[in-house]
């Protein structure tokens, strides 16, 4: 049964894998919250951030280490 968890996870799409980061940024969260709710280490989630944040989906507060979404990003979760 475990097995089959793990396999699911390691078989999720790039969207899938997306659309988990910006649900739990959804309301501001740290990276370490999201590696762990989106199942990702450490340099996954980095890749996956420098990616929404170039396309405008997340951005970090200044002066804090919250991810939030943006409009943009908000309106791909809606969308998906």
């Amino acid at each position: 049964m475990i097995s089959d968890g793990i396999q699911a996870v390691q078989n999720r799409s790039r969207s899938e894998i997306i659309t988990s980061i910006l649900e739990t940024a959804r309301e501001g969260t740290t990276k370490t919250k999201m590696m762990y709710k989106a199942y990702l280490s450490q340099v996954q989630l980095v890749e996956y951030l420098t990616f929404l944040q170039e396309h405008g989906l997340v951005r970090c507060e200044k002066g804090t280490q919250l991810y939030k979404l943006t409009e943009n990003g908000r309106s791909f979760l809606n969308a998906w």
